[in-house]
């Protein structure tokens, strides 16, 4: 009788004959629905967590219910509190939002609740609501009117919450606001003036941005600092009670600034470095003391600056009528954008023309730099419409980014040889288009 064994592989009687082919295919048959049943199990295992999770999800926040006023609500099974998270318009145009629905507190307003209603005109927000989602309002174009409760907990403003809404006028900032987001107000383009409550403390990027209408803001008295980020009153043409840095819109820690009481200015948190002027319908500026850095661009815009100077005993800076270096006058700081010469010629000692240094001055028609400026700081000139004659005395020299953005020359009277200069206006930056189709000019040598 043949030698007969079994094996068990995986509930796979083997029987051998002496035949390892059939062995080894019998073996590989076994791996193979092993790995199937691990590969199901894996799935099974998966879909089991998905759906643990799912009812985890259901159990926190029941389903959504719409009351009598079209309100749509969610129950937080955690906190028992309902949040707003949309609205059935009834063709209602003033809405008071719910501050309790079946005997449980409306604590919360949701992302994008009202987002873009084609018919809201005036929000009342109950002091029952203590958060208010991103974008919860945000391009409403009709909306006119917000109301707070008068005992609101609302601590901050979240991300765009009011974004877009070019139709408000009013709005009544709630006592306890310690922050207003990213964009909160941006594009509100009809808002006249702002009240800050007495709890800010820091108004965040781009907050106020593109105000158009905006022409003043009153800090709190009983406020003695507030942090003001970049560009929180970006494109606020009309603003007089408070200025915005000219900065990039890096969202770090450099870009933030402080108002003190008692200033007429924006500084660093360190005090130390100039951002900006709060009241910028000033006609003069005097640089403090204690100020080591002027940020750049930090006069921009100001049109009705005429002159700055420098307090006695700054070891950083030096004025001369009323146009702001550093200290050994290499580097021209600022010239104001309300100085109303029509003629400007830098001093010899200057090599090196800062950031957006002429940058809004429309009187401006003549301007000639020294041999030793070879380069322009980015949009020094931009926006100087009323300049027709740039000299350039240098052999060499490199147009930077926006040097002269709005600028249409009509002479340019320049230091070196035509190869230099159609070097200097080869691919030239962006925004200095208009000098590829300018004429050849005038070669001093």
């Amino acid at each position: 009788m043949p030698f007969v064994k079994f094996f068990v592989l995986d509930r796979n009687a083997v029987m051998i004959y002496n035949n390892t082919s059939m062995i080894a295919w019998y073996a590989k048959k076994a791996v193979s629905e092993r790995n199937y049943r691990m590969k199901i199990t894996v799935r099974l295992t998966a879909l089991f967590i998905a759906v643990i999770m799912s009812v985890a999800l259901l159990a926190s926040c029941a389903g959504d219910v719409t009351d009598e006023k079209g309100f749509v609500l969610t129950l937080d099974n955690k906190t028992d509190t309902y949040t707003v998270t949309g609205y059935k318009s009834s063709g209602a145009t003033d809405i008071t939002l719910p501050s309790t629905y079946n005997g449980k507190a409306v604590t919360a307003i949701g992302k994008s609740a009202f987002f873009g209603s084609e018919i809201l005109e005036s929000v009342t927000i109950p002091d029952s609501i203590e958060t208010v989602g991103a974008l919860a309002f945000s391009n409403c174009k009709k909306l006119k009117k917000v109301t707070f409760d008068g005992n609101s907990k609302l601590k901050e403003l979240d991300t765009g919450v009011f974004s877009g809404c070019e139709a408000l006028t009013g709005i009544n900032l709630p006592a306890g606001i310690t922050k207003i987001g990213f964009r909160a107000f941006s594009g509100c383009s009809a808002i006249p003036t702002l009240a800050l409550p007495e709890a800010i403390t820091e108004i965040y990027y781009f907050a106020f941005a593109d105000c158009a209408a905006l022409t003043e803001v009153t800090v709190p008295e009983s406020k003695e600092s507030l942090t003001v980020c970049a560009n929180a009153f970006a494109g606020c043409k009309k603003l007089t009670g408070m200025g915005t840095p000219y900065t990039s819109a890096d969202k770090t820690d450099e870009n933030k600034y402080l108002y003190k009481k008692g200033t007429a200015y924006l500084t660093t948190e360190d005090g130390k470095t100039l951002a900006y002027l709060l009241k910028t319908d000033a006609e003069t500026f005097e640089i403090p003391k204690d100020i080591e850095k002027v940020s750049d661009g930090a006069f921009v815009r100001l049109t009705a600056l005429k002159s700055i100077t420098v307090a006695e005993g700054n070891a950083n800076y030096t004025a001369e009528n009323g146009v702001l270096y550093n200290k050994d006058k290499t580097t021209l700081i600022a010239y104001p954008a309300g100085k109303t010469d029509e003629a400007f010629t830098l001093p010899e000692s200057v090599t090196a023309v800062a950031p957006c240094a002429f940058s809004g001055n429309a009187t401006l028609s003549d301007v000639s730099l020294p041999a030793s400026v070879k380069t322009l700081g980015e949009s020094a000139f931009e926006g100087c419409g009323g300049l027709k004659v740039l000299t350039i005395n240098a052999e060499e020299f490199t147009f930077t980014l926006n040097s002269l953005s709005g600028v249409i020359l009509q002479t340019v009277n320049f230091g070196g040889n035509k190869e230099a200069w159609d070097k200097a206006t080869k691919d030239v930056a962006k925004g200095n288009e208009a000098l590829t189709k300018f004429p050849e000019p005038s070669y001093i040598k």
